[in-house]
Parts: C-alpha cells; sequence; structure tokens
C-alpha cells in the first residue's frame, strides 16, 4: 500500500512537471469573455492549458461594489434589490456571476451570496432598504479560479473541481485562503444548455 500511494504522488508529479511548459501568461484586461455584465479583471495566467484535470487560471479582479445577503432566501433578496428595493427604487440590471462564498463559519452562518453592481452604479450604489442586504465594496483581490459547463454546479460537483484546484495551485506553491471558497455562476434557469459554474480559491495577501 506504501508503494502504490508512493507510486501515485510520484506520478502525479511527473505529470504537472511536464505540463508546466504549456503555462500561457497573458496582461489582458477582460469582461466575461466579451459581454460587460461581469466585474473587470486583470488575467495573469492559463496554466496547464489543454490538460482538464490540472486547468486553472489566475485572476486579479478590481476593487468594486457589491449588494451581498447570508441569509437562506439569497437570491430573493437580492433580486429584489436591482428591482428597485433599495433608497432610491433604483433597477438595477442583472449582472453575472452570482458569487456565493462559504467559510469555514457556514455551519453558523448562511454562505454569503454577492451581485455585482454594474459599472454605472459604482460610484453611488443605492442602499437597500431590507436589513438582510448589505452593500460591501470587495477589495482587488487574486483569484485561482476553474471553469465548468457541468449543470447546476452541484455539491459533488464542486468538491471535486475545488480539490482540483487546490492541487495545482498547491503544486504550484501558491498561498491560498484554505478556510473559504467560492462558486460563481454565470448562467440563468432559463438559459438552454450546459451551465457555466466556476470555483475560486482566494489568495492570501502578500
Amino acid at each position: 500500500m506504501k508503494f502504490l500511494l508512493v507510486s501515485v504522488e510520484l506520478t502525479f508529479v511527473i505529470i504537472i512537471c511536464a505540463l508546466r511548459k504549456f503555462d500561457v501568461t497573458a496582461q489582458t484586461y477582460v469582461t466575461k469573455y466579451g459581454r460587460s455584465d461581469s466585474p473587470p479583471y486583470q488575467e495573469i495566467g492559463t496554466f496547464y492549458e489543454g490538460y482538464p484535470d490540472y486547468t486553472y487560471e489566475e485572476r486579479i479582479y478590481d476593487s468594486a461594489y457589491w449588494i451581498t445577503t447570508q441569509s437562506a432566501s439569497g437570491f430573493n433578496i437580492l433580486f429584489q434589490y436591482i428591482s428597485g428595493r433599495n433608497v432610491k427604487q433604483k433597477k438595477i440590471p442583472m449582472t453575472s456571476p452570482v458569487l456565493t462564498t462559504v467559510s469555514s463559519f457556514t455551519y453558523y452562518n448562511a454562505p454569503e451570496m454577492a451581485f455585482y453592481l454594474p459599472p454605472n452604479h459604482q460610484n453611488n450604489p443605492p442602499s437597500p432598504t431590507d436589513w438582510r442586504a448589505k452593500l460591501k465594496k470587495f477589495p482587488s483581490m487574486t483569484v485561482y479560479v476553474r471553469r465548468r459547463y457541468d449543470g447546476w454546479g452541484r455539491y459533488a460537483s464542486v468538491q471535486s473541481e475545488l480539490s482540483k484546484l487546490k492541487r495545482s495551485v498547491t503544486f504550484d506553491k501558491k498561498k491560498f485562503v484554505s478556510s473559504m471558497y467560492a462558486t460563481a455562476g454565470y448562467d440563468g434557469p432559463r438559459h438552454s444548455g450546459p451551465r457555466r459554474y466556476e470555483v475560486w480559491l482566494f489568495a492570501e495577501e502578500k
């Protein structure tokens, strides 16, 4: 058994070392592949591209306002906010992704769900009238991301992708916040075909 475990670990190391030469680095600003309804980010690189069990992206997101909630009725609360349940009674376009952050304290609190506020609402976002919704200005952040096109991002799939992401990032000796992760959903319930979701790890601040 010990020999088998060593062999598996050695095989993984050999594969990862072989894949390093396929790393791609880019320094361009992008918004959801040509769409303007997502927060802008700087793509640092796509690593192990072409090898789906190891591929991940590294991104830097700008500081921005998001509307958030930790209520069990999270989506409805946020949707009501952008539908006009705010102090300005302003309707705000729906954006993507719907970001859900899970931490080691989720047992005591529901995961935090968040909608990004579009650029024309970033300077003076309207305050929510529902106490369960909170405006937050997320700081600039570096995230490690795995993308999938697979149904609704069910728990088993998310955990599988999260495990793969942690494995690759750890092998690259990049530090991340081990007590939390996030899922990002891009497609609404009426979308036909495979739905895109992502799994995020947050880089530790240097």
